[in-house]
């Protein structure tokens, strides 16, 4: 089940679903934050770099949040590291 209301902002939508997982979407309908809370996101999410970085750093913790920027993208584990990616994937 989900439930999907126009973003505060008006600039587009956010999904939330039962499990808490929050979605939001711009106005052309491509994603830009994905927050699972306490639950993992998919690998498929994370550029490949920042996964190999990600995996060597921090071995026990789970990517929990992806946040797409202009620069790249911020991504929340779930010991509370945020980092941050260009848009090559490299740290930033």
């Amino acid at each position: 089940m989900w439930k999907k209301e126009k973003s505060p902002q008006g600039d587009g939508y956010e999904v939330n679903l039962n499990n808490g997982t929050e979605l939001c979407f711009n106005v052309n309908g491509n994603w830009y934050m994905i927050d699972c809370k306490s639950n993992a996101l998919p690998d498929s999410l994370v550029p490949m770099k920042a996964l190999d970085v990600i995996d060597r750093r921090f071995t026990n913790a789970q990517f929990v949040k992806i946040v797409k920027t202009n620069q790249g993208c911020d991504i929340v584990l779930s010991n509370g590291v945020i980092m941050k990616f260009d848009t090559k994937g490299e740290v930033a």
